[in-house]
Order: structure tokens, then sequence, then C-alpha cells
């Protein structure tokens, strides 16, 4: 049997002034990021999370100031990192705008119940209420809120992991009892409430975001161990995770930072041809047990301007077991389409070329 091989070549990335380089570190390291329209001068960040936490972010938060060096250089594509202001051009100022600090104990307490759902819905709240809270009582409004988690969220605030051995009995209805409720309607609206629970993603990081989503709240999640790997050692007291480099972590976190707080984006795809629309297909399966063999598809638009908009497409029976692939029937795929171009034309004023 012979394979044949065809080699894509790395497609050049735009920056300031037209320049193009293939490497996004590179290119903001030798002339800055594209110039978009009501950039503003600074950045300034909310730090949510636990004592510890906050110290972490702010000692993180000036560290960026300056330049990190690569410590292991024969490493491709880490490049030393030249501080926030001398790759962006704005300055990320490193005192944090708002702080709010959460009692460790009671995270803990929150995710230690045997129910994921509660348990992470009841972390979630802990954050979510506090933010708002804030937006309700002071006019301070950071671009990007920096939520540092202890890493007892990152275990046990994911779907796919059981709850701590010590974990407290919860007390939530159960999923199938929820589900008639939800199905027929309740007594009590208590009922229907705590039915709801059911309802939310046990997924911390994906729920906070939707959660705070309608409200244009920006956030980045973090972990404690991120900023500082020490915090968790193995038996011989080397950190349990293996990170990347200081220098590499802070070009990856700035550049998320510089995309949420600034609002442009900080490299675009260069020589793409004027009024061509791409459009890419993302296809996603829900495993719910309601949804056997449904599957989500969504489009992204790309266009020469760097900017793109996300289309939702029809959940259907996109995926077939038999092809192990996943396609659109053709009146899925013309809606989808259609909806696109109609996006284009009214942000254009006129169709693609």
């Amino acid at each position: 049997m012979s394979f044949a091989s065809h080699f894509l070549r790395e497609p050049l990335l735009e920056f300031t002034n037209g320049q193009k380089m293939e490497h996004p570190q590179d290119g903001l390291y030798l002339y800055g990021p594209v110039k978009g329209a009501g950039t503003p001068r600074a950045i300034h960040v909310g730090v949510i999370g636990t004592c510890e936490g906050i110290a972490l972010a702010s000692g993180w938060l000036s560290s960026l100031q300056g330049a990190l060096q690569v410590q292991r250089p024969e490493q491709l594509h880490t490049s030393p990192f030249p501080g926030f202001q001398a790759a962006f051009g704005i300055r990320l100022e490193p005192t944090p705008l708002v702080v709010i600090e959460l009692p460790r104990n009671e995270i803990v307490a929150a995710l230690g119940k045997t129910n994921r759902y509660e348990a992470v819905r009841a972390t979630v709240k802990m954050f979510e209420t506090a933010i708002l809270d804030h937006l309700r009582t002071d006019e301070r409004r950071p671009d990007v809120w920096l939520v540092v988690v202890p890493e007892i969220v990152f275990r046990y605030g994911r779907p796919t992991v059981s709850g701590p051995k010590e974990a407290v009995r919860s007390k939530l209805m159960s999923e199938r009892t929820a589900a008639r409720i939800l199905r027929d309607g309740a007594l009590f609206p208590d009922m229907t409430a705590e039915a709801e629970t059911y309802l939310f993603a046990r997924n911390f990081h994906h729920q906070l975001k939707a959660q705070l989503l309608h409200k244009e709240v920006v956030l980045q999640v973090i972990r404690e161990t991120t900023l500082d790997p020490t915090l968790e050692l193995d038996r011989f007291g080397n950190p349990t995770r293996s990170l990347q480099e200081r220098a590499r972590i802070a070009w990856n976190f700035s550049t998320t930072i510089y995309f949420k707080g600034a609002r442009v984006q900080p490299w675009q795809l260069a020589d793409v041809r004027p009024r061509v629309c791409y459009v890419g297909l993302v296809f996603k399966r829900d495993m719910s047990p309601a949804a056997t063999g449904e599957a989500c598809c969504a489009a992204q638009m790309f266009l020469n301007s760097g900017n793109g908009v996300v289309f939702r497409g029809a959940l259907g029976p996109w995926y077939s077991e038999e092809r192990k692939e996943f396609h659109l029937r053709a009146d899925a795929a013309a809606n989808l389409v259609e909806g696109v171009l109609k996006a284009y034309e009214k942000d254009h004023g006129q169709p693609p070329a």
C-alpha cells in the first residue's frame, strides 16, 4: 500500500502596515497588530477569585509589563515575550480595575456535592452573582474579567468527572423527576426552579460564560496553577502539571486579552481576495439521551477584512454511523448558505463577488 502526501504551505498572516509573516509571535514582535478602528489606549482588567488567586493574577499582570525570556530556545515557535505594550502597542494596566474575593472554603463546599449538576451550578452562581452584584452597584467596567479558579474547580467542574470522594450527599430531585416536571409542569414554582438545574451545562467554564453573555461580560478563565505551577507538587517535589514556557503562556494569554479587551484582531489572514466570502462548517454531536443521532452544524464566514460572523445551523440527523461522516441535507445546506449571503449583503450593501 502506498500513500500520497501533499504539502500545504503555511498561510501568511497580515500585521500592521500590510506586513506579512507566517507566525503570529514573529509578526507581533517585529511589526505589531493590525490597526483597527477604535483601538483603545489601555485595557483594564477585573479579577475575581480566591485571595490567593487574586494575588497570583496581580503578580502575573505586573510580569507582563516587561520582557520574558525563552528558557528552551530549541523549541519551535517560542519567541521571547517583549512585554504587552511592546507587542500590542497599547497598555495592559498592571493594577486590576476591580477585585472580587470569594472564600475558597465556599467554593470547595459548592463543588463537594454528589449531584454534579447541582455542584457545578452552585459554583457558577458564586462567580455569576458576585459579578452581577458589582454591575448593579458599581460603575467601573473592566474590559475583561479574569476569572482565577482553584484547581478543584478545574478538576470537578467538568462533565466527564465525578465528585470528590468526601462529597456531601445531594438533596436535589432526581433527573427523572426533573424531566417529568419540565415536561408536565409542577404545582409549585420552587419545584420548577429546582428541576431547571438539570438544564445547565455540567461545565463550569461553559456555564459561566453562557450565564453572563447577555450582560456583555467578557471573561477569561485561568487556573491558579497556570499562574504558579508549584501550587501542586508530586511526591518528588515537581509540579504535577506540565506547562508551556512562561514566555509562550504570556504570548497566548496576552493575545487573548488583547482580542477580548481591545475588541480588535491582532492579525488577519493575508492575501484573501476582496468580496470573496469563505465559509467553514463545524459539526458537534448532541450526546444527550433525548437527541440520539442528532448533531448541530455551525458555519463561520471569513472575509478579507479579517472579520467574520458565526451562524448556527439546524439541529438534525447529520451524522452517519455507517460512513462516520457529517453531511447536511440539501434543504438545510441551502438555508444555511442563504443566511450567510443575507448577512454579507447586510454588512456590505452588495452580495459577494
